[in-house]
């Protein structure tokens, strides 16, 4: 299983020369919306993909989280937003990784739980925080 589990959705543009690396905003949100699809799919067992709940917990093995790490945090390390997203990213990756193992050990109404409640919860705040970041860059 490719680790960058995001890539597909989030464009990384080479052909300007931008220092946060032109993280497409849109890409990334719509990245996270899919995975509350892709974790459905995998408890109910209707998915094709075997998900690693070890690797998925990790939050820089991810498009975003290199981009986080890298271009993103160089730029916006004093936005007042940015840690709330690096906050907000590595929950979303930990709770994703609980719904899987839990998934996995069998329990799969509490896998749902954790789907609807914390994993749900830090998801909102990862597209929130990508929303904002992307319209003050739009601003600026």
């Amino acid at each position: 299983m490719d680790i960058n589990l995001e890539q597909e959705y989030i464009v990384m543009s080479q052909d300007k020369n931008d220092s946060i690396g032109d993280v497409d905003f849109y890409a990334a949100i719509q990245a996270h919306v899919l995975w509350r699809g892709r974790l459905e799919a995998y408890i109910n067992g209707t998915g094709s993909e075997k998900l690693d709940a070890d690797l998925v917990s990790r939050d820089s093995h991810c498009a975003l989280g290199e981009w986080i790490e890298g271009a993103g945090g160089k730029h916006f390390s004093n936005h007042p937003k940015f840690p709330e997203l690096i906050k907000a990213h590595t929950c979303f990756h930990k709770r994703a990784g609980e719904v899987i193992r839990t998934n996995d050990n069998g329990d799969k109404n509490k896998a749902k739980e954790l789907l609807k409640g914390e994993y749900a919860k830090c998801s909102q705040k990862v597209k929130n925080n990508l929303a904002k970041l992307g319209i003050d860059e739009k601003d600026a």
